[in-house]
């Protein structure tokens, strides 16, 4: 029987040495996962603001009127339009990405 007792008492022993040793490793995902979010939200909320929905709106209204009237060729305007878009959803992505990490860890 002791040594039963002493071979789990080990075994109690080795898993909270185990345990203690992951936590640090677990704090420091946590605190990269909660800065990645936080630079993340600041991104997407710039994205929202009127002086950003304004140059976009912009940029669409351009691509729609007829390019010998603004001088401009429609195709690079449509790009960045496309390109606009394609970053705002991947912040999108990332963003929700961050958050269940950090929610999950």
């Amino acid at each position: 029987m002791n040594g039963v007792t002493r071979s789990k008492s080990t075994l109690k022993a080795q898993m909270l040495k185990e345990k203690t040793r992951r936590m640090p490793i677990q704090s420091k995902s946590l605190n990269t996962g909660s800065k990645k979010m936080r630079k993340l939200t600041g991104i997407s909320e710039q994205l929202k603001t009127k002086n950003c929905r304004t140059v976009y709106n912009v940029l669409l209204a351009s691509s729609t009127g007829s390019a010998e009237q603004s001088g401009r060729p429609k195709d690079k305007i449509y790009l960045a339009t496309s390109k606009w878009k394609s970053i705002e959803l991947r912040v999108t992505e990332a963003l929700n990405e961050a958050k269940d990490n950090v929610k999950y860890l």
